[in-house]
């Protein structure tokens, strides 16, 4: 275990924005795509260049996930416009998000583009997926294509609907399938000149090129069939045309491939992958690809999704940089590379500062280490956000105004119990067992944890039962809950009793009960901040960088934090789960730093609710 320093600090201020977190890849490669496109020459947050980092599920500007599964991106005037499927219902629908950026990294939520309706294809338990929106230039309007499908896909059709805006609201306009044939997993096209094409995924035919209509709202003529692929995007390239697709693998990664020709009536040529054999597209989905030209070249945008079936909500965006040259296209996994946008073109970042939470960290507020098995060292620092981690409770397990009935077992020093209050702790299994004990107050908090192997407890107060509390949790132990609290209590003396009941939920693997703490809170003492300072973070050049926070979130759903450099505005961050801390993600924000000799410092706290255990915090940069 590393040395950690520990001070009295506060926490002030609002929070804004930006990007968000998700499971950290595994590196497979780390060297530049071979490309057309020069490496650009900004250093990582020098002007025109942002940082991106793959697999990093962008925030909105509330600090809350960016929307952007299944995304089709339109870029009109200077603006980047966004649509995706919003997964807050899994997978039925929700609606198709609309997001805006200049930038590529910070995207601001507007009003969705298309809501749920009362019924019909846009109804509750329908599926919408993929949307996809081009500007008709004879007409003005914005065209939005996507997947309609019932629950059971049987429907397998093609939604229309128009806007005169970019990001609407969109009027739906219904849907149909294209030529009489059936459509899941679909792509639109824009030619130079003017005409629009449906990718559609057929899975009698293969895999469809279909001309739309002067006015884009339906199906002229079919124009090429492939093999069949799913997840279909393309691009123009010096006179050849890029057809990316996946294989039909269902929510499982595969390696996705890619086809060419010089007419989009081909012939076509074979379908060949674009990554490494067995990478399995770097496990993502092809969901669009993007163009970005400048000055000095274009830079083509590998835009997957990396799909978590059972919690799709947190699905993050592969973003890669993809190389496209004389009928070759070519995909290389990056850890973080920059993108020059006026300049139209991109390098790595290869050069890494790294700092550990727990050896080059300063712990306030009651954050402290923790144990954390993914964690480097095994340990990270956990405690920190709003009660995130008490500086200490009225009663210890052990303390003696707890009175104990029945065979409880009392544990201190274990692995298990490191991150517990004072790290000791009481528990049973056996139906009967119980703690009482009496208080003078007006509120009473019962402090343990949440596991896989919890069970169920009674509660009483005053000799009255006022709650049955399960211990349950779906991922690892989730140390220092709240498992019951009372507040308003008339003020004078009470008594508190827990009973083990021996009873559990199906998906328990014990009924064990714990006791960690007892308090009984000052009505005139706020609830501790917990907060981690890490100081003498270095950059070589001012400017925008991308921050990377290593950490593990055990809750089934998200948590947050805030960063700020140099007591500059906080930036909101979302966490999503990593069920458990057997495994570290990656969440990313970008934040403006100086250089100079005393380096920048980075502090992170949540003064709404518990932020994860936090592992390391790194800034990428280029090589020198």
């Amino acid at each position: 275990m590393r040395r950690l320093l520990t001070r009295a600090a506060a926490f002030a201020g609002t929070m804004t924005l930006v990007l968000g977190a998700a499971v950290a890849a595994s590196a497979q490669g780390d060297t530049a795509a071979p490309g057309d496109t020069a490496a650009a020459t900004q250093p990582s947050g020098g002007p025109g260049a942002v940082n991106v980092v793959p697999a990093g599920a962008w925030s909105d500007q509330n600090g809350n996930l960016a929307q952007l599964h299944g995304v089709g991106i339109l870029k009109d005037g200077g603006t980047y416009y966004a649509f995706g499927e919003d997964k807050v219902a899994g997978g039925t629908y929700t609606a198709v998000a609309c997001y805006s950026s200049t930038d590529l990294v910070s995207w601001t939520r507007h009003a969705d583009a298309l809501g749920r309706q009362a019924d019909g294809d846009l109804g509750p338990d329908r599926v919408v997926e993929r949307p996809k929106v081009i500007r008709n230039p004879r007409t003005g309007q914005y065209v939005m294509y996507m997947h309609i499908d019932s629950s059971n896909y049987g429907d397998a059709r093609v939604g229309v609907a128009t806007s005169s805006t970019p990001c609407g609201p969109y009027a739906y306009r219904g849907s149909f399938r294209p030529l009489g044939q059936i459509s899941r997993d679909l792509g639109l096209f824009q030619d130079t000149d003017g005409s629009a094409y449906l990718l559609s995924e057929d899975r009698a035919n293969g895999l469809r090129v279909d001309r739309l209509s002067d006015d884009y709202l339906s199906v002229d003529s079919a124009v090429a069939v492939l093999p069949d692929m799913e997840a279909p995007a393309m691009v123009k390239v010096d006179g050849t045309y890029y057809l990316f697709g996946s294989q039909l693998t269902g929510w499982n990664t595969n390696d996705n491939a890619y086809a060419t020709a010089t007419s989009l009536s081909g012939p076509w040529s074979a379908w060949k992958p674009f990554t490494p054999a067995g990478s399995h597209t770097f496990n993502s989905q092809t969901s669009y690809v993007l163009p970005v030209t400048g000055r000095h070249g274009t830079t083509f945008v590998y835009i997957g999704d990396r799909w978590y079936p059972s919690h799709l909500y947190d699905s993050a965006p592969v973003w890669l940089p993809l190389s496209i040259k004389d009928g070759t296209a070519s995909l290389s996994w990056q850890r973080a590379w920059s993108l020059d946008l006026a300049d139209g073109t991109w390098q790595p970042q290869h050069t890494y500062s790294t700092y550990e939470a727990d050896s080059d960290g300063t712990a306030s507020g009651g954050a402290g280490i923790v144990t954390c098995a993914a964690c480097t060292g095994g340990t990270g620092i956990g405690g920190i956000g709003l009660g995130g981690g008490a500086a200490s409770y009225t009663y210890d397990d052990t303390d003696a105004a707890l009175h104990y009935t029945g065979a409880w077992t009392h544990a201190s020093g274990q692995s298990w119990s490191d991150a517990d209050y004072n790290r000791t702790e009481s528990y049973s299994t056996t139906a009967g067992d119980s703690v009482e004990t009496s208080f003078t107050g007006t509120a009473v908090r019962w402090i343990g944890p949440k596991n896989t192997n919890g069970g169920i407890a009674q509660v009483y107060l005053d000799g009255t039962q006022v709650a049955t509390v399960d211990t349950y949790a779906a991922t690892d132990k989730q140390f220092q809950q709240v498992l019951y609290s009372a507040s308003a209590l008339t003020a004078g003396q009470h008594t508190l009793k827990i009973v083990v009941t021996g009873q559990k939920n199906a998906a328990s693997t014990a009924a064990t009960v714990v006791v960690d703490a007892v308090d009984v809170p000052d009505p005139g003492k706020p609830v501790p901040t917990g907060a981690l300072e890490v100081d003498h973070v270095t950059v070589k050049e001012p400017g925008d960088y991308t921050v990377e926070i290593g950490y593990a979130n055990p809750d089934a759903g998200n948590r947050y934090a805030y960063l700020s450099a140099n007591g500059g505005t906080p930036v909101r961050i979302a966490f999503p789960t990593t069920g458990g801390t057997g495994t570290v993600a990656t969440a990313v924000a970008r934040i403006h730093l100086m250089p100079g000799s005393n380096g920048n410092q980075l502090r992170l706290t949540n003064p709404d609710g518990p932020a994860p255990v936090i592992d390391t915090l790194a800034v990428p940069q280029p090589a020198s």
